[in-house]
């Protein structure tokens, strides 16, 4: 099943408002990023992105809103051209042109194919034969997904740049941790001006924050959370901490031993923090926002993606709890496993396991044994 995307008129039109408005948005951010949300919201022809233009639009009413300073920041700090290509990738390339994909795709074949795939990467596979990891992207952008999370397991960064480049329709974001970005590897990460690079909320972001800052580049930062640190994040404390570093996206993701309690708790905050617009930052929990948007996509809600050694992990959104369906070698960035914590069993369960194993099988193979949908 393969599906090549080129620019229709409508992408040429979009890209073409897009860059306009850029070169004049330093004049007047507030009113240019107003028209272009209204024209947005104007021109949309689907559900997903009526939805999320409709709501920005209404957030953009408030005229304190501390997002203006955020649109601010972003088009004087990041490079034109990443914002460009990076959000037509992610806004029309994903949530429009790949949105339909999908839902054709869904209605014939039966199975459910998320908005985006998440990637441990092997570091050493991807310097070997990095054709591996071209192959699954290309099977991905056949059934319209164009939004890959990846994160670099042993290796250099710098063996990410050829995959990067050949996959320019797409956006990338590239999880990071304990992970030196050498000046080459932002150079090229600069030019394929598709990637946004989330940075693991630990001591080495202060250094690092400021270097993307410094290059131009987009970036974010991340946590796992838990019961451990629920207070910090729900007393605002952790938030508080990562705004010095000046991110324009703030990343929460619940940790497999983590309660639906929780969970739920920390998505509440995660809504009112958007809500209140009182902080120039996307706060985002990873997990249950990409369940949300799959929802509007798709009659069901799964988070996808593969481990360094190809298994499959899948989280089912199931009665407000996290339901994994994994494969063995599945370990969270503390090299836990993944389905326990402290020895005990973790609310995240391994409900199944699959002998379907992604550098043995295609992606389309996997989704249809993983997520059939719903008779």
């Amino acid at each position: 099943m393969e599906i090549t995307m080129q620019k229709d008129i409508s992408g040429i039109f979009i890209e073409s408002v897009l860059n306009k408005a850029l070169k004049e948005i330093n004049k007047s951010p507030r009113r240019t990023a107003r028209n272009l949300i209204d024209m947005g919201v104007n021109f949309s022809k689907g559900h997903l992105q009526k939805v999320f233009l409709s709501y920005v639009q209404e957030l953009l009413q408030n005229q304190n809103s501390a997002y203006y300073d955020l649109i601010k920041d972003v088009t004087d700090h990041v490079d034109k051209g990443i914002i460009s290509t990076f959000g037509m990738n992610l806004g029309y390339n994903g949530c429009t042109k790949g949105v339909k994909r999908i839902r054709e795709v869904e209605n014939l074949e039966n199975f459910s194919v998320p908005l985006s795939l998440s990637m441990r990467l092997d570091g050493e596979k991807l310097t070997e034969e990095d054709s591996i990891y071209q192959k699954i992207i290309r099977q991905g952008k056949a059934l319209g997904i164009y939004v890959y999370l990846l994160k670099l397991e042993k290796g250099q960064p710098e063996a990410l740049l050829p995959l990067l480049k050949k996959n320019r329709d797409c956006a990338f974001v590239l999880f990071v941790k304990d992970t030196d970005l050498s000046p080459a590897f932002l150079a090229g990460v600069h030019r394929s001006k598709n990637v946004m690079i989330s940075v693991c909320a630990d001591d080495k972001a202060v250094t690092l924050c400021p270097k993307l800052r410094e290059e131009n580049l987009l970036y974010a930062v991340y946590s796992y959370y838990s019961e451990e640190n629920e207070d910090d994040i729900l007393n605002g404390q952790w938030l508080a901490e990562q705004l010095p570093l000046r991110p324009y996206f703030a990343l929460l993701i619940p940790s497999p031993s983590c309660k639906k309690e929780t969970c739920h708790k920390v998505y509440d905050y995660i809504l009112s923090v958007r809500n209140e617009q009182k902080e120039a930052v996307i706060a985002m929990d990873l997990l249950q926002d990409s369940w949300k948007i799959n929802e509007m996509i798709s009659e069901d809600s799964c988070d996808i993606g593969f481990n360094m050694d190809g298994s499959t992990r899948i989280y089912h959104k199931d009665c407000g709890r996290a339901e994994a369906n994994c494969v063995e070698n599945s370990h969270d960035d503390t090299g836990k496993d993944k389905n326990t914590a402290d020895g005990e069993s973790s609310t995240v369960e391994k409900k199944e396991i699959t002998d379907k194993n992604i550098f043995d099988c295609s992606v389309e193979d996997i989704l249809r044994s993983a997520v059939p949908r719903r008779q």
